[in-house]
């Protein structure tokens, strides 16, 4: 499901770009409520193996060729138009999914991931941009923190759900699994459904006046700029050496957060059978850690500008926690494991935010949806691939948990390395008190 839903993301990214200029923010929040809505609807089709990857597969193709796209639209759409149709097809998903209880409607099941992965196109970049457009310099970082917050509560919900609400296939009959399935995923479509609606009603594409003197600015650049293509956009971004080192720099962390938590199942009951419980405990665990840490990185971010030393110190903390957690798993101690969990997952996921922030501040007047998209497309790029590749690891080699958490840490180690070459430049920051 995660490779389905990476690449249904990864096209959408930054089509929805050129939407949020012409159809406006209230928009594409509304659009990707919807979608997760839509998504949370067809999961219950098929358990084997080979389907879970094909559904992966699936999301993934869905959302990479989208990217770009979603940058056109958000242009001539605006940014309310694009949140809508994600909050949209959100629900649409979520409430396909609901007629999936039975093992006969994979391809329905297949149809509504591919949907969500569509969905996260329009909402996933989105927490800078939004941020930008309707909060003062000094309070953007803590919004983006607060933006990438809820869609990691949403992760953290995947983790809670299945584990308390849908028995274990060892331990309980199909009839009991299906109906277990079904008050899950008809709850998802509850929630996302209704976050559509709150979207629908309440969300604004823009405040009457800009908030801050760098998105005045970036109003002016974009109304002087407005017939150029938006893949010149995306050129000039990546024209950068600087750029391109923060791009890959936070595609492999990100990356690596993903495999992590993909893979987090199968290493944990290798050591510790029967554990399901624990598992979806440890990814509420690494999921809220990463929730504060989003929320301290936002306010260091805006309270010391120290855009480069916040993102290098929380590189370097991240390499350590994933090692300690290599370390502690095989020791037979679950405690352990939640400690190194909480470490890790601390900074690897409250990076998100910070990363997002800083590349807005290093490509400005550039707008925040083709920075964040291509962030994104790096980071959904990078995941898959180590999720195949480390999943691959693990099933044929006797030690491929050792080999495959070593890996993660030798990359994340050259993601960090990255970070020193990259140069400070405040582009935003000296906008806004210009």
């Amino acid at each position: 499901m995660l490779t389905a839903q990476v690449i249904g993301y990864i096209p959408l990214i930054f089509p929805p770009t050129k939407m949020l200029d012409y159809c406006g923010l209230r928009t594409i929040i509304l659009c990707g409520s919807f979608l997760n809505a839509l998504a949370a609807c067809i999961k219950i089709a098929c358990a084997e193996q080979d389907r879970f990857w094909l559904l992966l597969t699936a999301q993934v193709i869905g959302y990479i060729p989208l990217i770009f796209p979603r940058t056109k639209m958000l242009d001539y759409c605006g940014l309310r138009t694009i949140i809508l149709c994600g909050s949209f097809l959100n629900a649409l998903a979520a409430c396909i999914k609901i007629a999936c209880a039975e093992q006969d409607r994979f391809w329905l099941l297949l149809t509504a991931q591919v949907i969500a992965s569509l969905a996260q196109v329009f909402t996933l970049g989105m927490p800078p941009k939004v941020a930008a457009t309707w909060f003062h310099g000094r309070q953007v970082s803590t919004a983006t923190a607060c933006g990438v917050f809820g869609n990691q509560l949403g992760n953290a919900l995947g983790f809670l759900m299945p584990v308390n609400m849908v028995p274990s296939s060892s331990s309980s009959s199909v009839s009991e699994t299906r109906a277990g399935l079904f008050k899950m995923y008809l709850a998802m479509g509850l929630i996302t459904s209704v976050i559509f609606i709150l979207s629908l009603v309440f969300f604004d594409a823009k405040p009457k006046t800009p908030p801050s003197a760098a998105q005045h600015a970036f109003e002016l650049h974009r109304n002087q700029k407005s017939k150029e293509p938006y893949y010149m956009q995306i050129k000039t971004f990546l024209n950068s050496r600087t750029t391109i080192l923060l791009t890959v720099s936070y595609g492999i962390l990100t990356g690596v957060f993903y495999a992590v938590t993909t893979l987090l199942a199968q290493e944990v009951l290798f050591y510790f059978p029967g554990h399901d419980t624990d598992v979806g405990n440890l990814g509420l665990v690494i999921i809220f850690t990463g929730l504060v840490g989003a929320i301290i990185g936002g306010v260091l971010l805006d309270r010391t500008k120290r855009f480069k030393l916040v993102s290098l110190t929380t590189y370097v903390f991240s390499v350590l926690g994933l090692v300690m957690f290599v370390v502690v798993l095989s020791r037979n101690r679950m405690w352990l494991i939640y400690v190194a969990s909480g470490v890790m997952g601390f900074f690897l996921s409250g990076y998100l935010a910070i990363g997002f922030e800083f590349a807005a501040e290093l490509t400005f007047p550039t707008s925040e949806d083709v920075t964040g998209g291509t962030l994104n497309a790096c980071a959904q790029i990078v995941g898959i691939v180590l999720i195949l590749v480390m999943g691959h690891i693990i099933d044929v080699q006797p030690n491929g948990i050792l080999y495959a958490n070593v890996i993660m840490v030798v990359l994340l180690s050259v993601g960090c390395f990255l970070i020193v070459f990259i140069k400070e430049e405040l582009r935003r920051f000296n906008a806004s008190i210009s």
